[in-house]
């Protein structure tokens, strides 16, 4: 065989195991935290959406209090609001942070696409909140694992829950304590 294709075979396969043990999870370490322990979701979307079904094991895990709304108080709490809004052909929702002067989270807006289709059952629609607040607490996108709740896809038969790693990461950045 041809060496230059041993060498990209060789190649290929120590990249693959080696991505094969690195955890996409990110670590507490890395993550930003919100500036108060209270976050407020102001749910403006209708009652299909299982908004709270959604942000129900990120409440649990986090050690933060997160709370869902009609409307947001003003004073003392970190405020998200979750809304409907024109979003490029394919983008199913999409997460816009604003950050204090100690890069702490502030504020936050979920914005879902005002073009789902009636077909995106009552799993996609959990999938996609509690994705979308994944990004909120400050989780990227987790391509190279389809069950991940921070997969970058909505697709049938999504995960809606945090992940082993994601809640350790927030335990950590929080000082939960289980």
């Amino acid at each position: 065989m041809n060496p230059l294709k041993l060498a990209i075979r060789a190649f290929i396969a120590a990249a693959l195991a080696l991505a094969a043990t690195v955890v996409l999870v990110t670590p507490a370490a890395a993550l930003t935290r919100w500036n108060r322990t209270t976050v407020t979701i102001e749910n403006r979307l209708d009652s299909s959406w299982p908004v709270e079904t959604a942000v129900g094991p990120w409440h649990r895990a986090s050690g933060l209090n997160i709370v869902v709304v009609d409307k947001c108080p003003v004073m003392n709490t970190s405020c998200v609001v979750l809304d409907y809004g024109r979003l490029p052909q394919g983008t199913l929702g999409k997460v816009e942070k604003a950050y204090d002067a100690l890069h702490r989270f502030k504020s936050a807006r979920i914005t879902i696409s005002d073009r789902i289709l009636p077909e995106f059952d009552y799993l996609r629609r959990r999938c996609l909140i509690s994705h979308e607040v994944g990004h909120v607490l400050g989780f990227a996108h987790d391509p190279a694992n389809t069950r991940s709740v921070m997969y970058p896809h909505i697709v049938p038969g999504c995960q809606s829950l945090p992940s082993y790693s994601h809640i350790e990461s927030l335990r950590g950045l929080y000082g939960y304590e289980s």
